[in-house]
């Protein structure tokens, strides 16, 4: 058997790849868990951990878009002078 051959590369490939989504359903499902038990304590909780992981949303948006989409998902508030149009700061 050839140590480093084609099909031993994509048998590593394959399996390196199935368990990091094993790995990614794993912390999915158990933050959607503690999210539940937060909101049943009374915790206001913004987003789950699966729509922070998500990429490919992102692709079709730009640097402004994607620093807004940040800053809501991190539940933080623009200041009440922000103007979008004149590249305000927020906090």
């Amino acid at each position: 058997m050839e140590l480093m051959g084609a099909q031993y590369l994509i048998d590593h490939i394959i399996t390196a790849y199935n368990a990091e989504q094993e790995q990614k359903a794993y912390r999915i499902y158990v933050t959607d868990i503690m999210k539940a038990l937060a909101e049943a304590n009374g915790a206001d909780v913004m987003c789950r951990y699966a729509d922070l992981i998500e990429v490919g949303r992102h692709e079709e948006m730009d640097a402004d878009q994607i620093a807004l989409d940040v800053i809501q998902r991190a539940g933080l508030r623009l200041n009440d002078g922000f103007n979008e149009a004149e590249g305000d700061s927020w906090t």
